[in-house]
């Protein structure tokens, strides 16, 4: 068990310090409402090709050239391609919504007026001492000031295998966020106990930055979801020329 003695800011530097560097909330992603959602689904080349179908079929029943259960089987398979996959798509969203809501609303231990309190994670400050214990995310980027920490940094780097952290000395007045005394927000706490100085918060904290960055790119398509694109293109031509020799043929 480590021993700390950290007074801690009081309550007029925690405004002074969110005045200056913000707070340690994150910005919510943008979310697609469930007709946008619907409006993209529709634009899906196969299903352009079995609302065309669709269309086609409906018009030769009424002619008496169709059975009008062809024309129900490809209004099914579309609003199953559709509607059924747009809900199921907007409720997963909406479920990881609540769940970021709730991870939003963690407690961290911090130094404050002289003794250690439960700080709601999203209003740390730059200078907070936040006591960093075993099973937690640590809240912000910071310096190790004592203790020592294992820290899993799968989150921001991928790597598994926990690190080591130590904290800084005295003379190192200069450091850089990949020392091993420099933790950062995400990680989660494998083992140790220490103490850590914040000197980032929200998105001024690495993984705030590429929360940011990835929040503001368009959505790149997976090399599965290109092919699948590519496939879809070839049979919506290989339609396209069957409905007109099936129009002439009529």
């Amino acid at each position: 068990m480590v021993r700390h003695t950290v007074p801690g800011l009081t309550a007029d530097q925690v405004l002074d310090s969110r005045r200056k560097h913000g707070t340690n909330e994150l910005p919510e992603p943008a979310v697609e409402t469930f007709w946008e959602k619907l409006w993209d689904n529709f634009n899906d080349p196969l299903i352009k090709i079995l609302v065309v179908a669709l269309v086609i079929t409906v018009i030769l029943s009424i002619m008496g050239y169709s059975d009008w259960l062809e024309s129900l089987g490809i209004a099914s398979a579309v609003f199953l391609a559709t509607f059924v996959s747009t809900y199921s798509e907007h409720k997963n969203e909406a479920s990881f919504q609540a769940l970021q809501a709730e991870a939003s609303r963690t407690h961290s231990n911090v130094f404050r007026a002289n003794r250690l309190q439960k700080v709601l994670t999203a209003d740390l400050v730059v200078g907070d001492y936040v006591l960093l214990q075993p099973g937690e995310i640590v809240p912000a980027d910071g310096v190790l000031i004592s203790g020592h920490v294992m820290l899993n940094e799968a989150s921001l780097t991928g790597e598994s295998d926990p690190r080591m952290f130590l904290p800084i000395q005295e003379q190192d007045s200069h450091y850089d966020m990949a020392d091993a005394h420099c933790v950062r927000r995400s990680c989660f706490i494998a083992d140790g106990e220490g103490v850590m100085l914040v000197n980032g918060v929200g998105i001024n904290t690495e993984y705030g930055r590429i929360a940011v960055e990835l929040s503001t790119q368009e959505t790149r398509e997976s090399p599965l979801q290109v092919k699948l694109s590519t496939l879809a293109d070839q049979i919506s031509k290989l339609g396209y020329i069957g409905a007109t020799l099936i129009a002439v043929s009529f």
